[in-house]
């Protein structure tokens, strides 16, 4: 095969295998900034862990090989109990790892979120009007708790997994560099397949995440409006269409565990066969007296840890695949607006009244306030009504401009002064105003 044609097949593959969005990714990196060099002190602690489970392997070897042919019982038990010590302490540190990795995805996450929350009140009007509501309130408080558990499964499972095993295939190649060539034949097949699963999954995760705002959006439908509902006796059918969307994430959330299920039946019969392989062939190596039963054993026990660790790397698929997802979705909603709101810092003063002269404005072609005229002196109270739509938030909207698309508002200058250099939550400070919403939750 020509060279042009291995980089075809390669560029191919990455096209197949690469379900992680960088984009995503590199938006939530922004919220580890000043965390790497302390993440990268974790990774090498993590790496060193290995050197517990190399000294274990050692013990093991001289126990099968001179401890037990000498009769020695003193020296098992002394060994047993080291042993078991470096069984603590490897506990020990990885309680330690743990908390650390914790405490750094905990803060980068609420940051995150803190973030969110601020982002939703620089948004114009026009998305508050125009938005699912229901959906972006899912996609905060679900999607940021998926992220949470996926970089969770990063730093503390997948990261120190991939450190240990990368000393471990050292440590069996050290002990047998043939039989560790059998015990790592397979990895390239367990690779694909968790990257060919990843790429299958990503877009069914997807979906069976719509499907599950859906259903929170209709339970909260169901809690906001049953009076209504049995006002008009709609129980019944309002049970069947909620009831659609009940089966309709059922059959997903289905579709999506067998996925993942199926993926890890296939690694376990992978690194069965794997074991098995080293199994047989370290047998035969010690009944012809290239390797003792002591080496054969501590390669059998080191291969058993590798194992185990993979384990914990193809076992972080779903949360990396969900939380892949889960992060491009929070990446979007970060950037759904491309207006920036104002940042104005000038101060205005109340002088004595609040005039509206022949103000238009519409978050379409078509008007929503047109010619309007209105003024609203110092001391008074004023109540405006009207129907769902009739412009009377916007008209409250109007007395705080940093909220309005520049866009569609066409008003450039307040009082000679520039709108964008303008401070109006100053303004707004100088006199009260509250929609009905906020009135009836002023009143519970």
């Amino acid at each position: 095969m020509s060279q042009s044609g291995r980089t075809s097949w390669w560029q191919h593959w990455l096209r197949q295998v690469q379900f992680i969005d960088r984009s995503a990714w590199t938006y939530f990196a922004g919220y580890l900034q000043g965390q790497w060099l302390i993440l990268g002190v974790l990774g090498g602690v993590a790496a060193g862990q290995a050197c517990f489970m190399l000294l274990g392997l050692s013990l093991v070897r001289y126990v099968f090989d001179h401890a037990i042919p000498a009769g020695n019982v003193p020296v098992l038990l002394a060994i047993s109990a080291a042993i078991l010590l470096l069984r603590i302490g490897n506990s020990v540190i990885a309680l330690w790892l743990r908390w650390h990795n914790m405490r750094i995805i905990k803060q980068a996450v609420s940051t995150m979120r803190q973030e969110l929350i601020l982002r939703l009140y620089a948004f114009p009007r026009a998305f508050q009007t125009e938005a699912d509501l229901d959906d972006i309130h899912s996609r905060i408080v679900q999607d940021t708790e998926r992220v949470d558990n996926m970089i969770y499964a990063v730093l503390s499972s997948l990261v120190p997994a991939i450190c240990v095993s990368t000393v471990l295939v050292v440590v069996l190649s050290i002990l047998n560099f043939k039989l560790c060539l059998i015990a790592v034949a397979l990895a390239p097949v367990l690779g694909l397949s968790t990257s060919y699963a990843g790429t299958f999954l990503q877009a069914r995760v997807v979906v069976c995440q719509r499907a599950f705002e859906a259903f929170a959006k209709g339970t909260r439908f169901v809690l906001s409006y049953m009076d209504l509902t049995r006002v008009q006796g709609y129980e019944e059918a309002e049970s069947r269409r909620q009831g659609q969307r009940i089966d309709t994430l059922r059959a997903l959330s289905l579709r999506m565990s067998m996925g993942y299920a199926l993926h890890g039946q296939l690694q376990a019969v992978l690194m069965t066969l794997g074991s098995l392989l080293v199994l047989c062939i370290g047998s035969i190596a010690v009944s012809t007296g290239q390797m003792t039963l002591g080496e054969f054993l501590a390669f059998y026990i080191a291969v058993g840890f590798l194992h185990g660790y993979i384990g914990d790397i193809t076992n972080a698929l779903p949360q990396i695949v969900t939380g892949n997802a889960s992060l491009i979705t929070l990446r979007h909603l970060w950037a759904e607006s491309s207006h920036s709101s104002y940042t104005g810092q000038r101060p205005i003063t109340f002088q004595e009244r609040l005039v509206f002269k022949a103000v238009s404005f519409g978050y379409s072609a078509t008007p929503l306030l047109k010619e309007l005229t209105l003024t609203i002196r110092r001391g008074r109270t004023m109540a405006i009504r009207g129907s769902n739509g009739a412009g009377k938030s916007t008209l409250l909207y109007l007395t705080h401009l940093t909220r309005l698309e520049r866009k569609k508002c066409r008003i450039a200058r307040m009082k000679s002064q520039p709108i964008a250099d303008l401070y109006s939550d100053y303004l707004l400070a100088s006199f009260g105003a509250t929609t009905a919403t906020g009135l009836s939750a002023l009143l519970e």
